[in-house]
């Protein structure tokens, strides 16, 4: 039997490089955007208010169907937290973002003056578009995502696959930057 292996000091790096590097490239204002959601519970209660105020105004989205790439991210976090030692800050870049581009993505076109009719209408649907891409790419993530609690024995005794969790968290927050990106741009 192998014996379990501690992730060392440059696994621990990637993961604070990354957090850093991430950082430095948000839209200004929104890492504070981020310091309340460090769990899955967090993230799960600012989607329920996200969907109220979608219902208020007749714009509710499907976002059950992240649900799958939400608890294959829980597994991922339950993960990383015992090979890092991972404080919370951590997996709050990860679930900060989502909450961000739910809620960013979700508000469509109330954020836009008052523009006729018709430029409001093709603004709320290049909105739900780009919304419910946002969704769609959430389910292929969760596609994409090892399945975590099964092979954890894995990243216990192997150094290489323990990097697989450094690249994941890079991935991972790099399509959020994007994506942050994208619905906080003027005009968007």
């Amino acid at each position: 039997m192998a014996m379990p292996i501690g992730p060392g000091p440059l696994l621990s790096s990637i993961f604070s490089a990354t957090a850093l590097d991430f950082k430095s490239n948000l839209p200004e204002g929104l890492t504070d955007a981020f310091a309340e959601i460090y769990t899955l519970g967090d993230l799960e209660k600012a989607i329920q208010d996200i969907e109220v105020s979608q219902a208020r105004r007749n714009s509710l989205r499907f976002m059950n169907k992240i649900k799958p790439c939400l608890h294959a991210l829980n597994d991922y976090s339950k993960t990383i937290e015992v090979f890092v030692n991972a404080k919370p800050d951590i997996m709050a870049f990860v679930w900060g973002p989502i909450k961000v581009c739910l809620l960013v993505g979700g508000q469509g076109p109330s954020q836009y003056g008052r523009p006729g009719t018709d430029d409001r209408c093709q603004i709320a649907s290049k909105y739900e578009k780009a919304f419910d891409s946002l969704l769609s790419t959430y389910v292929k993530i969760k596609s994409a995502l090892p399945h975590f609690s099964t092979v954890e024995q894995l990243f216990e005794t192997n150094p290489q696959i323990q990097h697989v969790l450094g690249n994941v968290y890079k991935d991972i927050l790099s399509f959020h930057l994007r994506a942050l990106n994208f619905f906080t741009r003027p005009g968007t």
